[in-house]
């Protein structure tokens, strides 16, 4: 056709979409009528990880053992998958974690050494909050096993507190 303009097509770099976790997902193994949050789903991923490990691993004195909450999705309805930088965040400068085990003196009072934690007593399954500065980090992992969890060793002195949902705190 003579005089026909050509459409011009404008080309753009296509932006990677976020992941949204849908109740069909086969990625993720729970059935979709079954609504589990991040909080119980971390439970869950700890103790298939490195459950053999934990029973194993001996912690001496007043430590213990936390495994540090590293969020895999974020948003209010949890299902937006969580970015590599927040991970990353969570990691180094996380305040969260799961009490997996505890030393036989921890939250023990011993008057003759004036310790005394006026019934303050924190259970393994607990969240609890620690300072990120505070312990030291390891990752625990089953022998012959790539897979482990990043953990923190702290004196019982260096928790603060327990929380009902590690998302309370960022």
């Amino acid at each position: 056709m003579a005089g026909a303009t050509a459409r011009k097509t404008k080309i753009t770099k296509a932006r990677p979409a976020l992941r949204i976790i849908k109740p069909g997902d086969t990625e993720f193994s729970v059935p979709s009528d079954v609504k589990v949050d991040g909080a119980t789903a971390f439970k869950n991923e700890v103790y298939r990880t490195i459950g053999n490990a934990i029973e194993s691993y001996r912690i001496d004195n007043n430590k213990v053992l936390v495994v540090k909450y590293i969020r895999k999705t974020v948003g209010s309805m949890g299902t937006i998958i969580a970015a590599h930088d927040t991970q990353r965040e969570d990691r180094y400068q996380g305040k969260v974690g799961l009490l997996v085990k505890k030393g036989p003196a921890a939250w023990v009072d011993d008057p003759s050494g004036g310790v005394k934690f006026h019934g303050c007593n924190h259970e393994v399954g607990a969240w609890v909050t620690y300072r990120y500065t505070d312990g030291f980090d390891l990752r625990l992992r089953m022998p012959n096993s790539n897979d482990g969890m990043e953990c923190r060793i702290l004196e019982d002195a260096e928790i603060f507190g327990e929380l009902p949902h590690p998302d309370m705190i960022w």
